[in-house]
């Protein structure tokens, strides 16, 4: 692996947020979420990962917003049978305590418009109705 591709790697790795059973409410303590169940092996999991980690890095900072993952086959497992993760990816939002499905599209500018648009009501006060229904 060329030098500069392995030190982008591990700069990402420094923003990424993985929750599980264990750290979600310190990590979500005060947040609204934005958080996609995945498998390591899913193809679906795989082919968004870049307009999610770029959404991950771009939310990092947010005093209100966290954007993270849950590793359902590794140490989030536990996470995604308490909410229920039946398929993979699985997008959920809103209070950390009381998620709702995310059914929008799974690109990168459709996540960020929902993100902008979870930041710009103040977090999970009107989530419910943000999400389209296709």
């Amino acid at each position: 692996m060329k030098p500069v591709l392995r030190l982008a790697l591990l700069m990402r790795v420094s923003w990424a947020v993985e929750l599980t059973q264990e750290n979600w409410d310190e990590q979500t303590a005060g947040k609204t979420v934005f958080v996609k169940f995945f498998a390591p092996w899913c193809g679906h999991c795989k082919s968004m990962k870049p307009a999610w980690d770029q959404l991950m890095s771009e939310y990092q900072d947010s005093p209100s917003i966290l954007v993270a993952d849950v590793d359902c086959i590794g140490a989030g497992k536990s996470k995604c049978d308490d909410v229920g993760v039946k398929g993979f990816p699985t997008i959920k939002h809103g209070d950390p305590h009381d998620l709702s499905d995310y059914k929008g599209g799974r690109d990168y500018e459709a996540l960020r418009a929902f993100v902008e648009e979870m930041s710009d009501r103040g977090g999970d006060q009107h989530l419910k109705d943000l999400t389209p229904t296709y």
